[in-house]
């Protein structure tokens, strides 16, 4: 097998699953304004969309009168401070998918 000179991932749902990070984000924002989400509707309904999609959608079907710009400025910040403080769960495989590599390169 040759060597590799790079190998490229892509992070979300690829090397780490975010899924349940994003929903919980999701549901501190929503709180605020007395609404919470279940993981299945998460899954079912928001889970792989685009943040500003998911902003857009949320506020419409709830009816949370914010500027579209202020709910997504607010989610991208929250995100930021949650990564320092919430652990993410990798994805199946991937210490040993990443193991394999570094011994190949």
């Amino acid at each position: 097998m040759p060597k590799f000179k790079a190998v490229l991932f892509d992070l979300d749902g690829t090397l780490i699953d975010s899924e349940f990070f994003h929903f919980e984000c999701w549901n501190e924002i929503l709180e605020e304004h007395g609404v919470k989400l279940t993981y299945e509707d998460w899954l079912k309904n928001y889970a792989g969309i685009p943040m500003p999609a998911n902003a857009k959608s949320l506020t419409e079907k709830y009816g949370i009168v914010t500027l579209l710009e202020e709910t997504i400025n607010k989610r991208e910040n929250l995100t930021l401070e949650r990564f320092k403080t919430k652990d993410v769960i990798l994805m199946p495989y991937v210490t040993t998918i990443l193991d394999f590599f570094i011994k190949k390169s």
